[in-house]
C-alpha cells in the first residue's frame, strides 16, 4: 500500500536506517539469523534501499531481490543501491511474488506483513519462493502499536485482519515454518526467525 506523508517521512528518514541496523539485525542474530554467503535474497517491502544494502554488507548476500509497491520508495531504493552489483528492483506486492518455487535463501520483513490485507496469503507467497532450510527474518508491528499509540494512529494501516503475535506465529506454523524464540515488547513489537521446513 502506498504510504501516506507522515509514515513516508518517517520510513524515509535516519530512524528507519538506525533501527534496521542497531535494533533489527541484532533481534535478529540473538534468535539465530545465520549469513547466505553469496545466496540469493529476497527484501519484500525495500522502502528506502537500506535493507537491501544490509543484505550484501551483513548477510553476505550475493544477488537481491526486492520490490515496493509505493514507486516512491522504489526510487529511493534505486538510488541508494545504485553502486551495488545483482539487485533487482520491482513494483510488486508480497502477495504476488515473481519467482519460482524454493527461490531464495533469506527473506527479509522490515514492517511489511502489517500493510498488507491479506497477510496469511503473502506468507503463503513467501514460503513457496524459500528454498528449504531459508530464513524468514520478520520485524513487525503488533495493534498495540498501530492502534493504541500517538504515531500509530497517523498511519494507513489495513483495519480488518489485523495479526496479534500469537495469531501471526500460528500462521506461520500452520504455513510449515519452524520458529524461533520470538522477542516481543508488550503488544507494540515482535521479532522472530522462521525456517522453511
Amino acid at each position: 500500500m502506498k504510504l501516506n506523508s507522515f509514515e513516508f517521512g518517517l520510513l524515509t528518514g535516519a530512524l528507519r536506517r538506525l533501527v534496521q541496523e542497531q535494533v533489527d539485525i541484532r533481534q535478529w542474530r540473538k534468535l539465530g539469523a545465520i549469513d547466505c554467503p553469496e545466496g540469493h535474497a529476497l527484501d519484500i517491502g525495500c522502502g528506502q534501499g537500506h535493507g537491501i544494502k544490509l543484505a550484501v554488507s551483513e548477510f553476505g548476500a550475493g544477488k537481491v531481490d526486492a520490490f515496493d509497491t509505493d514507486e516512491r520508495m522504489l526510487e529511493r531504493s534505486r538510488l541508494a543501491t545504485d553502486k551495488l552489483r545483482n539487485i533487482q528492483l520491482r513494483n510488486h506486492s508480497a502477495t504476488q511474488i515473481p519467482a519460482a518455487d524454493a527461490s531464495y535463501d533469506l527473506v527479509f520483513d522490515y514492517q511489511v506483513f502489517h500493510h498488507i490485507d491479506d497477510w496469511p496469503a503473502a506468507i503463503r507467497e513467501v514460503h513457496r519462493v524459500m528454498k528449504p532450510n531459508a530464513q524468514l527474518l520478520i520485524a513487525e508491528s503488533l495493534p498495540g502499536l498501530i492502534e493504541g499509540s500517538w504515531w500509530g494512529r497517523r498511519m494507513d494501516h489495513p483495519k480488518e485482519n489485523r495479526f496479534t503475535a500469537i495469531a501471526l506465529q500460528s500462521a506461520l506454523q500452520s504455513i510449515g515454518f519452524r520458529l524461533s524464540q520470538s522477542r516481543i515488547i508488550g503488544d507494540h513489537f515482535i521479532w522472530l526467525v522462521a525456517t522453511k521446513a
